[in-house]
């Protein structure tokens, strides 16, 4: 094994024939550098967070915005429809009062006329009655009979 492992300083002459540096010296700033990115990302994020957070509250606004005009416009809806409904009723409904009035009324007018009619229509019979009476006394008397 001995024969095979490498004679000190050997490695460093073929390293430094190939022309490879060292770079560690690079990469100590790589750390700053990824910390500055890492901020940069950071306040990137932080500010695009803030720029939704402010457009989710102006949208949550205008929403409550918009349900407000039309919750308000509904109720002036509903309250027309309710005015016109009430009027419609109140104009075109008789109310109980009314309508039995008009029931009792047509009633007694009725039995009036017929009561009228009955009148009228015994009175004929009345005369009729006499007449038919009077032309039996007449042939009575023609036969004597009294």
């Amino acid at each position: 094994m001995k024969s095979n492992a490498p004679e000190t300083g050997k490695v460093q002459a073929s390293v430094e024939q190939a022309q490879l540096k060292d770079p560690r010296a690079e990469t100590e700033s790589l750390n700053q550098r990824a910390q500055a990115q890492i901020g940069s990302a950071t306040g990137k994020i932080a500010g695009g967070e803030a720029r939704i957070e402010a457009q989710h509250d102006r949208d949550l606004a205008e929403r409550e915005q918009n349900s407000r005009e039309g919750f308000g416009q509904l109720a002036n809806v509903k309250a027309e429809h309710f005015r016109q409904s009430i009027a419609a009723a109140a104009n075109e409904t008789p109310s109980v009062a009314e309508v039995t009035y008009d029931y009792l009324g047509g009633s007694i007018y009725n039995t009036a006329k017929n009561i009228e009619a009955a009148g009228v229509a015994g009175n004929e019979y009345v005369k009729k009655y006499n007449g038919i009476m009077n032309k039996l006394e007449r042939k009575m008397l023609e036969f004597g009979i009294q």
